[in-house]
């Protein structure tokens, strides 16, 4: 079984939401789910600490990465900080891998985090990934295309609902990707664009 750890923001949930439930091999948990407002405090003051996962995760969480067994894989997506990575790896078996993907590029206002969070990552048995070539050298992480959104109402002819397609954080782009909609206009066209407050 591939258990997936993921942010529990609109961006997150949208890309997974077609997934269901150990149908496909696959477990989806979204990390802050049934946390407690003490819990997600503590993952913030404590950040680089090493706390008992009962000050960081929900009861449920804590009992299916306990259970993990060997062929099982934990796939933690976009979320780095090293107090998680840490309490993740003091609950699941050696047994288990341990995976990282990296979702955007890693900036130059983020470099020392990530350039610690990743030690952290490597000290804990994580196997890093991202689909930026530069960050895969700098940081000797594994090189993946970027992935897609499952959508179980494609038909199976292969006729895909859209033309073109995005998803993703506004940034500073947001009136880029709105012109080129624009410019799209002829086409059949999915733009979801997620805004910081979202997160």
């Amino acid at each position: 079984m591939l258990y997936v750890i993921y942010p529990d923001v609109e961006i997150w949930q949208y890309m997974l939401q077609d997934y269901k439930e150990d149908r496909d091999g696959i477990r989806i948990r979204a990390l802050n789910q049934n946390c407690k407002k003490w819990q997600l405090a503590m993952r913030k003051i404590f950040n680089n600490s090493r706390l008992p996962s009962v000050f960081l995760f929900n009861q449920r969480l804590r009992k299916e990465l306990s259970a993990l067994k060997e062929g099982d894989s934990v796939l933690l997506c976009d979320y780095a900080d090293p107090v998680i990575v840490k309490a993740i790896n003091s609950l699941v078996s050696p047994v288990v891998k341990k995976h990282f993907w990296i979702w955007n590029p890693v900036t130059d206002k983020d470099r020392t985090f990530y350039s610690h969070a990743f030690k952290v990552m490597n000290v804990n048995g994580f196997t890093l990934a991202t689909f930026d070539e530069h960050d895969a050298k700098q940081y000797s992480m594994h090189l993946y295309n970027q992935f897609f959104r499952k959508d179980n109402n494609a038909n199976e002819e292969g006729d895909e609902p859209y033309d073109f397609y995005f998803v993703g954080y506004a940034k500073n782009r947001e009136q880029d990707l709105l012109r080129l909609k624009e410019q799209l206009k002829n086409f059949r066209v999915l733009f979801k664009i997620v805004h910081r407050g979202d997160e």
